[in-house]
């Protein structure tokens, strides 16, 4: 494969962000989609509000930072969800027992 083909099937299979957001390769499905959209939307935000504190820790301590951030996000949206479907099922139960009388 060629250069060209290599840039071609990279633009096809993949969307490299080369737009100051970060500099790696992210596949098109819809979960990486939403994710890239959402950092490169939030990302500057966050920099522009916490970049002092950020360039002053290590690649390791900015590295478990991140990755502490992200976690919280993701458990605090498993569990917004999840009570949600909790209130919905409670909500459903609720339907079911009126009509039964």
């Amino acid at each position: 494969m060629n250069k060209e083909q290599q840039v071609e099937e990279k633009n096809n299979n993949g969307h490299n962000h080369k737009d100051g957001c970060c500099d790696h390769e992210h596949k098109h499905d819809p979960i990486q989609n939403v994710a890239a959209e959402f950092t490169e939307q939030h990302f500057p935000i966050i920099w522009d509000e916490h970049k002092t504190k950020l360039k002053e820790l290590s690649k390791k301590e900015l590295a478990e930072q991140m990755f502490f951030s992200g976690t919280a996000m993701i458990l605090n949206a498993v569990q917004q969800d999840h009570k949600a479907m909790m209130e919905q099922q409670k909500g459903d139960q609720s339907a079911t027992e009126i009509k039964k009388k």
